[in-house]
């Protein structure tokens, strides 16, 4: 059986990768500047996210469990990662739980919710 969603979940986990590392130096900032950069650091990841939910959701046609199961894994790939990169033995255990638990619930609501919505959509086009 092919595997579609292991080469996704690993592209996700690397835009996590490359925005944590990538917009770390700018977050250590004092001034103002810094929040923005927080934020656009949020929204990148934050869109990712969502690319992953929508392609896992309607091209792969995953369940609401696999879809939150693969977009937790790449978000704790992400996690571990970052945690390698401070080098803290806390760190490398922490951040995939801290970031994989979270990604997991939230995308399965939102799993649910579209498939309940593409369900209710469906029925009422085939009346």
């Amino acid at each position: 059986m092919r595997q579609r969603w292991i080469p996704l979940a690993l592209a996700v986990a690397a835009v996590y990768i490359a925005v944590g590392i990538g917009f770390a130096p700018y977050t250590r900032w004092t001034n103002p500047q810094h929040a923005a950069w927080r934020f656009a650091a949020w929204v990148i990841c934050a869109l990712a996210y969502a690319v992953q939910i929508s392609i896992e959701q309607w091209r792969f046609g995953s369940s609401p469990f696999f879809n939150a199961l693969h977009c937790a894994i790449a978000a704790a790939l992400g996690g571990l990662a970052l945690g390698i990169a401070i080098g803290r033995a806390s760190a490398i255990i922490a951040f995939p739980f801290a970031v994989g638990i979270p990604a997991f619930v939230v995308a399965l609501i939102i799993s649910a919710l579209f498939r309940a919505l593409r369900g209710t959509t469906d029925s009422r086009t085939s009346r």
